[in-house]
């Protein structure tokens, strides 16, 4: 074999050869491409994934908040709406006889559990039925009346003073006692009109 020929049969494995090495680089450098995007495709799913898991999550939790807040708001307007009536109801009654006749019968009952000297506290307005108040504790051995301005509403607080006892014939202790039946029959009584709103603004279905 002469130079010449061997010299081609060595350039043309060389080529053949270096081919064969480009063509496996561009295979290793196209398998690392590959690998490298469905590593960014995966980095860019959990990424999005757990955006949205804690999008879902802050969305939640503004919507309780919300929902709570609704609810504060609701319970505050209740309460409104429950003091006002009952202040509107106090001032109402308190023109009446039926507040003289539950004022008076609060001061019998208690009087009839205090054997001594009974301190009878009222409503500073109240003081006007003073002649009538001492003659409905009438039970006790001695009885004093005094006006106390912390009893807003009406009624009586008396006093067995030898006893110590103090008993509570406030209209503010029975609000107190019976507030939550009060709520109970609010809430039912707006629940019931809203119902009955709704049907009255509901469409009725025409008739063929």
């Amino acid at each position: 074999m002469d130079d010449t020929v061997l010299e081609k049969s060595i350039r043309e494995e060389s080529a053949r050869l270096i081919a064969a090495l480009r063509e496996k680089e561009a295979a290793a450098v196209r398998a690392l491409e590959e690998d490298h995007a469905a590593s960014l495709e995966r980095f860019r799913r959990q990424a999005a994934e757990e955006a949205g898991a804690r999008r879902e999550q802050e969305l939640a939790k503004l919507e309780n908040g919300a929902v709570l807040e609704r609810k504060k708001l609701r319970l505050r307007s209740l309460e409104r709406f429950l003091d006002e009536r009952v202040a509107e109801t106090v001032r109402d009654l308190r023109g009446t006889r039926q507040y003289r006749a539950f004022l008076l019968a609060s001061v019998r009952a208690a009087a009839q559990r205090i054997s001594g000297e009974a301190q009878i506290r009222v409503k500073p307005e109240d003081l006007a039925w003073q002649d009538e108040i001492l003659a409905a504790a009438g039970d006790c051995q001695s009885a004093a009346v005094a006006a106390d301005p912390s009893i807003k509403w009406g009624g009586c607080l008396v006093r067995d003073a030898a006893g110590g006892r103090l008993f509570n014939g406030t209209l503010e202790r029975i609000y107190f006692r019976k507030s939550a039946l009060l709520r109970r029959k609010v809430v039912q009584l707006l629940a019931d009109y809203s119902r009955s709103e709704k049907t009255a603004t509901t469409p009725r279905p025409k008739e063929e």
